[in-house]
């Protein structure tokens, strides 16, 4: 009959183990950083559990601002749909663009300092 093997595992060989003399002050100091270390790495976890739930609910928020800015745009553009349309539109915008470029103000955008002026030169070259 074939042995059957032990479920023991051997004992492992004693490793050289070099102890060293702490005194009581030197104990204490140590159990004391240990302790406050175990803290700082509890409040850590704590703000990365934090951090995780911020995430989350940013998350959330965006999908939300995301849905309703999808809505929105549907809602303007129903709006359009619905106004009437009124002609050479495009035309008058096309109009408006140039006299910008060139530099030259339209009369939609005159303010009233520039109509007295332009009021006050007509009236000299009527004078000459």
């Amino acid at each position: 009959m074939a042995r059957k093997t032990s479920s023991r595992k051997s004992p492992k060989k004693k490793e050289n183990i070099i102890y060293s003399r702490l005194s009581s002050a030197d104990a204490t100091d140590t159990k004391r950083n240990i302790l406050e270390m175990e803290a700082s790495l509890l409040a850590i976890m704590q703000n990365i559990e934090s951090y995780k739930d911020l995430r989350k609910r940013e998350l959330m928020w965006k999908i939300k601002l995301k849905r309703n800015y999808k809505n929105i745009d549907n809602n303007i553009k129903e709006i359009l749909n619905l106004v009437p349309k009124t002609p050479n539109v495009k035309k008058i915008e096309i109009e408006h663009k140039e006299r910008k470029k060139k530099g030259l103000k339209t009369q939609v955008g005159m303010n009233i300092e520039s109509e007295l002026m332009d009021i006050q030169n007509k009236l000299k070259e009527m004078n000459k």
